[in-house]
């Protein structure tokens, strides 16, 4: 009976999910030409036309062709910049493109498929506060409040999140997917069926790693799983390597070596050049030029240190050096991108943060919801970036005070 009722809940909230985005799309015409939706088409027209998007001598001029044709003019009329950007995508996104410009190359249809990755993901959001989310007995006689609470955070997170609907659908970006491959992989991994965590949770964990790179971070996850099986640690790390190597590395072979050429130049340029606008460093960089790296790398510092004194004491929990640890490379190291990436890192985080404290995980999904619409009301060059630091700082505050609440390792 409950399944039955999840189900029938699950279709209802995709609907809903998937009206408002339909909504959304239908509402911003304007936004069929923004760039990122237009370096996402050209890639995939890459793909469907059988040319290799990280090599820029393969069929330049067709590559020139389908540039040619693109709704913004600043690609359009820049070959090499858009060479460079069609290219910035690992192989299986840019293979996703190219499966939905075999279908139709229209932006619209591309908005609409995000929509719907991003629908299915409102739905596990939900789920997953209503299900990992758990009562504390300091809270418990107020289980039907909580109840109640959690369910408007999950849809808040999820259904009608701003931070979702802004930055995934009103401009449109793909990053719902990694999002999505992730929580998966996490809700996979706690399950108590082998098949579901060792098969289907190392599959998802090589194609969320294999997207966007982004899923490493969910590794130590799967290895604590693996080793708190004794009798079959061996069997079953063997069958992690193999379908986790598979399905993260085998969309690669067909464009090495230009594919790593890539990767390493954007890692690096992302980690040593000066912030943008969007960067949560922005402001602090157009402000004191000289003292914004400093800032961040103190604050990268500080993170690595809570966590060091975290892992310490035993009772730390895995799941929160995660969060905290994706949270401080998407939003801390990286200097290039723009909110919807540091959405996935601040997303994971107050999921995992959930985990293990319900009242800081609804704290601080209250926090990043009204931060993030904020930043889209409050329209300044630097409001994307500065209300993500803000968000940072808030959560610093949490992983102290979950510090200062665990007991040290020796009086476990």
């Amino acid at each position: 009976m409950n399944n039955r009722i999840n189900f029938l809940i699950s279709i209802l909230l995709f609907l809903i999910a998937f009206l408002i985005r339909l909504y959304v799309i239908q509402s911003s015409p304007d936004m069929n030409s923004h760039i990122d939706l237009e370096i996402y088409r050209g890639g995939g027209d890459l793909i469907v036309n059988g040319i290799n998007p990280y090599d820029f001598s393969d069929n330049i001029y067709l590559r020139s062709r389908i540039r040619n044709v693109s709704n913004n003019d600043y690609l359009a009329a820049h070959q090499e910049d858009w060479d460079y950007l069609t290219s910035g995508n690992l192989p299986i996104n840019l293979l996703l493109f190219g499966a939905i410009s075999k279908i139709s190359s229209n932006p619209v249809f591309y908005r609409y498929i995000f929509a719907f990755f991003d629908s299915i993901l409102a739905v596990l959001i939900y789920f997953f506060v209503r299900f990992y989310w758990t009562y504390q007995t300091v809270i418990y006689n107020y289980k039907k409040l909580v109840s109640v609470v959690k369910t408007v955070i999950g849809l808040g997170l999820g259904v009608f999140s701003p931070p979702l609907i802004i930055w995934n659908t009103y401009y449109p970006e793909d990053k719902g997917i990694q999002m999505l491959l992730m929580i998966v992989a996490i809700m996979c991994v706690f399950s108590k069926n082998k098949k579901v965590w060792l098969i289907c949770g190392s599959l998802l964990l090589g194609l969320s790693i294999a997207f966007k790179g982004l899923g490493v971070f969910l590794l130590p996850l799967y290895l604590i799983k693996i080793w708190h099986e004794k009798d079959n640690r061996l069997k079953y790390a063997l069958i992690f390597l193999i379908i986790t190597g598979i399905s993260s590395s085998i969309w690669f072979i067909p464009y090495l070596p230009y594919v790593t050429s890539m990767m390493l130049s954007r890692l690096t340029g992302n980690i040593a050049s000066t912030p943008g606008t969007q960067s949560a460093w922005g402001l602090i960089y157009a402000l004191a030029p000289s003292l914004w790296n400093v800032a961040r790398w103190s604050s990268i510092a500080l993170f690595l240190s809570l966590l060091t004194f975290g892992i310490s004491k035993k009772n730390f929990p895995p799941t929160i050096i995660i969060g905290t640890l994706l949270l401080s490379f998407v939003v801390l190291l990286l200097t290039g991108g723009s909110q919807d990436r540091m959405n996935i890192g601040i997303l994971l985080s107050i999921l995992l943060l959930g985990i293990n404290s319900l009242y800081l995980g609804i704290i601080m999904a209250i926090t990043h919801l009204l931060l993030q619409s904020l930043s889209f009301f409050i329209k300044t060059d630097f409001s994307e970036g500065y209300f993500s630091l803000i968000y940072v700082f808030e959560y610093t505050i949490c992983i102290i005070f979950l510090l200062l609440r665990y007991k040290p390792a020796e009086e476990t």
